[in-house]
Order: C-alpha cells, then structure tokens, then sequence
C-alpha cells in the first residue's frame, strides 16, 4: 500500500516536472542521470561519481514508477548547483570567487 501524508505529498514525474518548473522529459533525464551515476558508485566503490546536483533517490516506487515526497525535492532544489540557483550555497561551505564580466566597448 502507498504511504500516505497529506501534508508532504508525493511527486511522480509530473509533479516533479511542475514543482522544478521543466518539461516532463528533463525530469525524466534527471533521474535516469542520477540513478546511472549512483549505480557506477555502487559498482566502482568511487562515491564521487555521485554528484552534488543529482536528484535524489525516490522516496518511494509505485511499481517501477519513482516518487518523491515535496520536501526532499525542495531541500534538494534549494541547495543544488547550477543554473537558476545562484544563491544556493557552495557544496563546500566556501565563497564562491566571481569572475567579472567581460565588457566590450
């Protein structure tokens, strides 16, 4: 039987794609890219190959079908690098250096 909670619901990738604001097939990219650099990890011993921005594992599975609870997506999306999200903090904890923009005359 599914878990119910009301107050944090799940996500399939319909939910995702509407939280994140993406198309349908990139929320489907983001978790086969995810699930293929946590296999490599598991396969290698190399924690590495999994990387700070990959979505996180599935909360649940209807079948074969992921889900995740809101929460843990939007954990996940307010600290994940990449574009959109400047003022995600750093993975490391450090001051991001800035490089200034090159200016033509």
């Amino acid at each position: 039987m599914a878990p119910t909670n009301y107050e944090d619901p799940l996500l399939d990738y319909e939910g995702l794609a509407d939280r994140l604001g993406i198309t349908l097939e990139s929320a489907r990219a983001y978790n086969s890219r995810a699930l293929d650099h946590r296999r490599k990890a598991a396969r290698t011993g190399d924690p590495n190959h999994v990387r700070p921005g990959d979505l996180p594992e599935p909360d649940h599975y209807f079948g074969q079908s992921p889900a995740w609870r809101t929460s843990t997506i939007d954990k996940w999306n307010a600290v994940r690098p990449g574009r959109g999200n400047m003022l995600a903090p750093p993975p490391t904890g450090e001051i991001p250096k800035v490089r200034p923009a090159l200016v033509s005359v």
